[in-house]
């Protein structure tokens, strides 16, 4: 199942095998920028422009809670691997800590003072990496002391979108620079820079096997990069606006992304892993914000 936000507030969720719209989850008064699933698929946190955060149960179809309203618009969401905690990013720089199953806050952690456009945890739940835009800094922290770990120079033209390697040992940081970089995520140090896309970064997803790592670009293309030898495997074309989403289907199998086009509202198209073969493309599609 995948999971899109929409300008116009619902939460949308379609079947990744037809193409099909499954069903739609209306409650936030503005347009839903962030979603995530829980990992036990039974959760789905929403962020919106309407400055709230909400907790969906997918079984029950209905809000489990609503966590108090913030001072700014909700840029990012994330669950731990473990379930236990969420996070929140905002456009005024602010990173919250909540506890999951209740949305209880449990800390506020500090180092950015502009949006967040990117965050993520650890696969071992250990850590939290935001990247911002204004301040040029991508920022981990220890989850558990709620610490910074360290700090990292962004780049001069901001940085969108960040993911680790399965294992944990990569953070991939994308920027508007067109260029992925692949940091040391236990030391901050830069090792690798992927280039060729001709636009800016603004989703990055590493394959589940631990392989390859996809990009999307304001180019409107999404490009599949071979970690092993940090070079492009394949360029994948078809959108006619920016792509601001991809992400691994959990078995690999196929590959998700999502643009806006302009009066055409959004795209959403489903690869098959490996190939530059669309498995179907769904009908307009409002919105950008894609997970399975």
């Amino acid at each position: 199942m995948l999971a899109t936000g929409s300008p116009e507030g619902p939460v949308r969720f379609w079947n990744l095998s037809t193409g099909q719209e499954l069903f739609n989850l209306p409650g936030h008064s503005a347009r839903v920028s962030a979603v995530a699933f829980s990992a036990n698929g039974k959760y789905l946190a929403s962020g919106s422009d309407d400055k709230t955060v909400k907790v969906w149960d997918l079984k029950a179809k209905c809000v489990r809670f609503t966590l108090p309203e913030q001072s700014a618009t909700l840029s990012c969401v994330a669950f731990s691997a473990d379930g236990k905690l969420l996070a929140t990013g905002a456009s005024n720089g602010a990173v919250r800590l909540w506890e999951a199953s209740t949305g209880t806050h449990l800390a506020d952690l500090t180092g950015h003072v502009g949006r967040i456009n990117g965050m993520t945890f650890a696969p071992n739940g250990r850590s939290l990496v935001a990247a911002g835009d204004v301040d040029e800094q991508v920022i981990q922290w220890d989850v558990e002391t709620r610490k910074l770990q360290w700090t990292a120079p962004g780049s001069k033209n901001w940085d969108d979108c960040v993911a680790y390697s399965l294992d944990g040992t990569l953070l991939a940081v994308g920027s508007k620079d067109g260029v992925v970089r692949l940091w040391n995520a236990q030391t901050g140090r830069l090792e690798s820079e992927l280039l060729g896309h001709r636009g800016g970064i603004l989703s990055i997803s590493f394959s589940p096997d631990g392989q390859n790592i996809a990009s999307g670009s304001a180019d409107g293309t999404v490009k599949i990069w071979s970690l092993s030898t940090r070079q492009e495997l394949m360029t994948l074309e078809g959108h006619t606006g920016e792509v601001k989403s991809v992400v691994f289907s959990p078995d690999g199998r196929t590959l998700v992304s999502g643009s806006e086009s302009g009066n055409k509202g959004g795209e959403l198209f489903v690869w098959m892993a490996g190939t530059n073969d669309k498995s179907f493309a769904p009908e307009q599609t409002p919105g950008s914000e894609t997970k399975p």
